[in-house]
C-alpha cells in the first residue's frame, strides 16, 4: 500500500495505517535525530514528539508538495532545532545562575562504530545548528540542495551558503577529512 493510501486511511482515524507509515519512515527520522542528539533517551523523546506532531497534523500534509517522508523529516528538523534552542536557553540560565560553565561530554551509548566517527561527530557538533541541519540532510539523507531548501522553506541561496560554510569549517576542524572527501 502506498504512503498516500495509508495517509488517507490514517486521516479517517485508522491507527493501524498510521502505524504502518511510522514503521516505514521512523528509521529515517531516527537517523536524522541521531546527528543532533547523542543520547539515546533524548532521541527517543524527540522521535515520540515528532510522531505525535505528525499524527496531530496529518491533515496539513499535502502529497502534491512532496513525499510523506520529506514532510516527516521537516517535522523532525523543526522539532530538533526547537529542542536545541530550548536546551541552549536553559543551559544559559543555569550557567548564569550557578556562575559555571557546563562541560560537554561525549556520548556513552556506543554509537561510534568506525574509526574517525568520533572526530566527525565532534566536527558536526562544532557547526551551528542550521549548518549541521543542511549537512545531515544532504550527506546522511541524500537530499539535494533544492529539496533541502523546499523541506526547510528557506531560499536555495541560503542553503548553498550554509553548506559552503559548513564544509569549510568541517575541513578545517577535521584532519581525517581531506578536501576531496566532502
Amino acid at each position: 500500500m502506498s504512503d498516500v493510501e495509508l495517509l488517507n486511511r490514517a486521516r479517517t482515524g485508522d491507527a493501524g495505517a498510521f502505524s504502518a507509515l511510522v514503521d516505514r519512515h521512523a528509521g529515517a527520522v531516527w537517523n536524522y535525530l541521531y546527528r543532533f542528539m547523542p543520547a539515546r533517551a533524548d532521541r527517543e523523546d524527540l522521535l515520540q514528539d515528532v510522531l505525535v506532531k505528525a499524527w496531530l497534523r496529518l491533515n496539513s500534509y499535502d502529497p502534491g508538495r512532496g513525499e510523506f517522508r520529506t514532510w516527516l523529516l521537516r517535522l523532525a528538523a523543526t522539532t530538533s532545532l526547537d529542542e536545541l534552542k530550548h536546551r541552549r536557553r536553559e543551559r544559559t540560565r543555569i550557567e548564569s545562575y550557578a556562575g559555571t560553565v557546563e562541560k560537554v561530554t561525549t556520548p556513552t551509548d556506543g554509537s561510534a562504530a568506525s574509526p574517525g566517527c568520533e572526530e566527525i561527530r565532534a566536527a558536526l557538533e562544532s557547526l551551528s545548528d542550521t549548518e549541521r541541519q543542511v549537512v545531515v540532510l544532504s550527506f546522511y539523507h541524500d537530499l539535494s540542495m533544492p529539496r533541502i531548501a523546499a523541506l526547510l522553506d528557506i531560499p536555495l541561496g541560503t542553503i548553498k551558503s550554509r553548506m559552503r560554510s559548513a564544509l569549510a569549517r568541517l575541513r578545517e576542524r577535521t584532519p581525517i577529512l581531506k578536501a576531496g572527501d566532502l
